[in-house]
């Protein structure tokens, strides 16, 4: 609520603005998520595809679990 609060009398193009910058923080920002499933243990994960490789991510938490860059997968 005092997130929300913060942005009181400021202009859509402020929000979105603040909101943009927050976002481009995230490490997966840009990245393609999908839902998966881990095969040894049906565990659901995020299945997480960007410019560097691809990585899986704890489906609660999104915290890396394993990072596959590019070269080691071609």
């Amino acid at each position: 609520m005092e997130k929300w609060s913060g942005l009181a009398g400021k202009t859509a193009t402020d929000c979105i603005r603040i909101l943009l910058t927050c976002t481009r923080k995230w490490q997966f920002f840009g990245a393609t998520l999908f839902e998966a499933r881990a095969k040894t243990d049906n565990q659901e994960i995020w299945l997480a595809i960007n410019e560097e490789g691809v990585c899986l991510l704890s489906h609660q938490t999104m915290q890396v679990i394993e990072r596959f860059p590019y070269p080691t997968i071609v």
